[in-house]
């Protein structure tokens, strides 16, 4: 895979019982289950022989551990947590199956200015989400060599979102990444492991 012009990786922690169970996660923190432990394995084997300038990770258990999985198949890679890359704080959802709860979510999807309930509104998530996702860019330009996020699924769509204006476009399953990289003369997205190309997802799916 020709990884050239990348300017920063953003790696998707692995599963938790609450991606299993299809439950909103948000807020909370769960800690990566076995299967979740075996996909932090898989990235670091995938990124070992990737350069990267450092981690950047969200500071929630699952994230992290996948960072500190990654970085052991990187000696003297640093890591830095980072709580604004916290997943969509879904509020009171959290916790709750997505499947049963389709509707209810789906207005604060379709009224992103509007604070769910016990949480954060779409667009208070995006604005700060998509500064972070821009420093790391700019980051990358300073030192000549990608950063590595470790992070949510909800910052995957932003990500996708802020660069293609295509919210499914970087999508990847647990375990997965994408990328941001220069395209002729543009910045691009694309996911690079375990992408995620599932259709017709619901409100609940969109974004978190």
């Amino acid at each position: 895979m020709d990884l050239k012009n990348t300017l920063l990786f953003a790696a998707r922690h692995g599963t938790t019982v609450l991606n299993e169970k299809g439950c909103f996660r948000g807020p909370l923190n769960p800690p990566l289950d076995e299967k979740g432990k075996r996909d932090a394995e898989e990235l670091g084997k995938f990124f070992q022989d990737i350069p990267i300038a450092c981690i950047i990770s969200s500071d929630k258990t699952r994230a992290l551990q996948t960072a500190h999985t990654i970085a052991k198949y990187k000696p003297g890679i640093e890591i830095y947590p980072n709580s604004g890359l916290h997943a969509l704080n879904v509020g009171n959802f959290a916790g709750k199956p997505k499947d049963e709860n389709e509707d209810e979510f789906e207005y604060y999807v379709q009224n992103p200015d509007v604070t769910i309930p016990g949480g954060e509104s779409l667009n208070g998530f995006k604005a700060r989400v998509r500064p972070l996702l821009a420093e790391g860019v700019k980051l990358s330009n300073q030192i000549g060599k990608p950063v590595l996020f470790t992070i949510h699924s909800s910052i995957i769509h932003e990500m996708g979102s802020m660069i293609n204006n295509d919210h499914e476009s970087t999508l990847v399953k647990p375990g997965g990444a994408a990328r941001i990289y220069y395209g002729n003369g543009n910045l691009k997205a694309e996911p690079i492991l375990k992408p995620d190309f599932q259709s017709g997802r619901s409100g609940a799916d969109k974004i978190s």
